[in-house]
């Protein structure tokens, strides 16, 4: 039997060629903040609920270095969408019961592909790209036009066919009369989202925004009349279409493996049960194929049975300290974690 070749890696172009007059993320659960600075942590728990099971609030606090003076840092926002089971909370000061110490659950063993996007203009364009393709947007703001404080939304939806445009956001304050779904006009939204993040001395540039994206893993087999079966496995990882950013490939996946596991019923022929791809870069994909073996295609099982799966790698990031009233509110810390998936179908 000729050997299969082991993977190829492929480049995927992320875009929307031609955006809809209007977009809006569906099933984007709402969360409200469980303390009056935690608006960063309900963002990220409405985008993490989005992509799968919930996660603790309390423990997000802990994990984005959220505190009563400093509320939560845009950088810590990215960073939570890389947390796995390598991490532990950086701060226990919140709810220490709650902060996790072994990633979030046993249940999601993984960190998601994370990127953000700020610039000295209003991207607008861009960001109703990303809600065009599905991705909901952690969004930087001010609380109102007469309110200048800091304030996370999430973006779910546009709507260019109204006079003005029109943004349609997830706001997790809930207190005071204030909606929980809220739409902007583009001006309005624009101004809002022109907040600077300050960080002790540090100014950073508005228009922050910052979004999760978990790998994808497509399963596809076929079985021939020898009984041998072909599997490939396509491991992306996805990379919403947010303006180019060398911050972002600064999170090239290093290590990256893809394993599979066959049901009793197979035998692998060719190929590895876990095959080494080296590096992948957000915006990448890599195809893995096998050859497997049915022994006995008569004997079938009236279990289900199932081929799965498994692609991860590693990233690396940091965080900058935290400052308030003239001391360091958090350190600042360096951290490496495990992105990836898994999927199953039914053979």
């Amino acid at each position: 039997m000729k050997a299969i070749q082991p993977f190829v890696l492929l480049l995927i172009v992320n875009g929307v060629t031609s955006r809809p007059l209007q977009g809006f993320v569906q099933n984007v659960p709402y969360h409200r903040q469980v303390t009056d600075y935690a608006c960063g942590d309900a963002s990220t728990e409405m985008v993490f609920h989005h992509f799968g099971s919930d996660v603790d609030q309390r423990a997000i606090i802990d994990v984005m270095r959220t505190s009563d003076s400093v509320g939560t840092l845009s950088f810590d926002v990215v960073r939570a969408g890389h947390f796995s089971l390598l991490s532990a909370a950086a701060a226990t000061n919140v709810f220490p019961a709650q902060a996790p110490t072994n990633g979030w659950s046993k249940t999601r063993p993984f960190g998601y592909g994370a990127f953000s996007y700020r610039s000295t203009e209003c991207w607008l364009d861009a960001y109703k790209d990303v809600l065009a393709s599905g991705v909901p947007l952690i969004t930087l703001m001010y609380y109102a036009t007469d309110d200048l404080e800091g304030h996370f939304r999430v973006g779910i939806g546009y709507n260019d066919s109204v006079p003005g445009g029109q943004i349609t956001m997830l706001d997790p304050w809930d207190r005071d009369s204030q909606p929980r779904v809220v739409h902007y006009n583009e001006s309005t939204f624009c101004f809002l989202w022109s907040h600077a993040e300050t960080n002790g001395a540090v100014v950073y540039e508005p228009y922050f925004a910052a979004v999760f994206a978990p790998w994808q893993i497509d399963i596809a087999f076929n079985e021939n009349d020898s009984g041998n079966v072909s599997i490939a496995a396509t491991v992306t990882y996805p990379l919403p279409p947010l303006p180019p950013s060398a911050a972002n490939m600064n999170f090239t996946a290093q290590q990256c493996s893809v394993a599979i596991t066959l049901p009793p019923t197979l035998v692998l022929l060719d190929g590895s049960p876990e095959t080494n791809i080296g590096a992948l870069q957000p915006g990448q994909q890599a195809v893995v194929e096998w050859v497997a073996f049915e022994k006995d295609p008569l004997d079938k099982s009236d279990q289900q049975s199932f081929i799965t799966v498994l692609g991860s790698g590693f990233v690396a990031g940091s965080v900058p300290a935290t400052y308030c009233c003239n001391s360091t509110d958090y350190p600042g810390y360096s951290y490496q974690d495990l992105v990836g998936s898994f999927a199953s179908v039914n053979y």
